[in-house]
């Protein structure tokens, strides 16, 4: 992951890398990687993604269990880039939230991809205020 919105709960990790793996009958499985800034411990998310009919949606069910559904929007992709939307509120409580992340295939893209995906955000009519995320002292860890 390159860049994101502003996310509470996840503000003290880094070096974010998702991994694919194709699967069948539109089911994958993915594996989120992070390392922990406290203890440099890499921390480790995996579950299954399912392409929901309409094409540009997808769902998220990790493997812990309890751990609840998440649904995604591919708002725009390219070979450089691909920003992945979620908003929904959440339930029993009058709260809601809105999540943006660009996953780029390199750590630090070039200026051309950064400038692509905010187009994109533009034409979206998004927010392009991100942040980044640290892709410094990954270590061995090659996100």
């Amino acid at each position: 992951m390159h860049s994101r919105y502003h996310v509470m709960n996840d503000e003290n990790a880094r070096c974010y890398k998702t991994d694919y793996t194709p699967g069948s009958n539109n089911v994958h499985r993915v594996t989120n990687f992070r390392i922990n800034n406290a203890d440099g411990c890499v921390m480790v998310n995996t579950g299954t993604l399912t392409s929901l009919p309409r094409s540009d949606y997808f769902v998220v069910q990790y493997d812990d269990e309890g751990a609840r559904h998440y649904y995604y929007k591919i708002l725009a992709h390219c070979n450089d880039y691909v920003i992945i939307y979620v908003c929904h509120d959440i339930p029993l409580t009058k709260k809601h939230n809105e999540f943006l992340w660009v996953h780029t295939k390199v750590p630090n893209p070039e200026q051309s991809v950064k400038d692509a995906y905010i187009s994109a955000l533009n034409d979206q009519q998004l927010s392009t205020e991100l942040e980044l995320v640290s892709q410094d002292d990954c270590g061995n860890y090659d996100a």
